[in-house]
């Protein structure tokens, strides 16, 4: 090992830097994409919103797993979201009591839209990599974040 290169504690101690840094980025973003769909939206509520269009129809406990949100609060959220005629619930056929909700045709065609453009900004933020180097970080970002949520 030469002087030039660091040592394995010191790129560890920076990517625990970097990745506080991409934590602040993301939430930049999110709230810039949730303020977009709706204005005035919380971040937290464009969340719950992403997690209902990924994974539609989903249960409220299914949410809270997903974002490490309480099951109250996303409650609440999911009640501004159906207020606002950005989801519908629907009872499961199994258990009547238990509400899964889906987004309805408009939330779903903004945040598509909102997607694109994000796609989009991430685009042109990696214009100077090459192909190979952009699928190989997203293969090891992918794969850090599998290993720290088992943690």
């Amino acid at each position: 090992m030469t002087d030039a290169t660091p040592s394995r504690q010191d790129a560890i101690s920076s990517l625990e830097q970097d990745v506080g840094r991409l934590v602040r980025t993301a939430r930049r973003v999110v709230a810039k994409n949730a303020d977009a769909f709706d204005a005035g939206m919380q971040p937290t509520t464009y969340l719950v919103l992403r997690t209902i269009v990924r994974r539609q129809p989903v249960r409220p406990a299914d949410i809270a797993t997903e974002t490490g949100m309480d099951k109250s609060f996303v409650s609440r959220q999911l009640k501004l979201l159906a207020e606002a005629g950005f989801v519908v619930s629907v009872a499961n056929d199994s258990d009547g009591r238990v509400r899964a909700f889906s987004a309805t045709p408009e939330a779903q065609a903004r945040l598509t839209a909102i997607r694109s453009a994000t796609h989009e900004r991430f685009g042109r933020a990696l214009d100077a990599w090459s192909d190979d180097d952009v699928v190989r970080f997203a293969q090891l970002l992918s794969t850090f974040n599998d290993e720290v949520t088992i943690l």
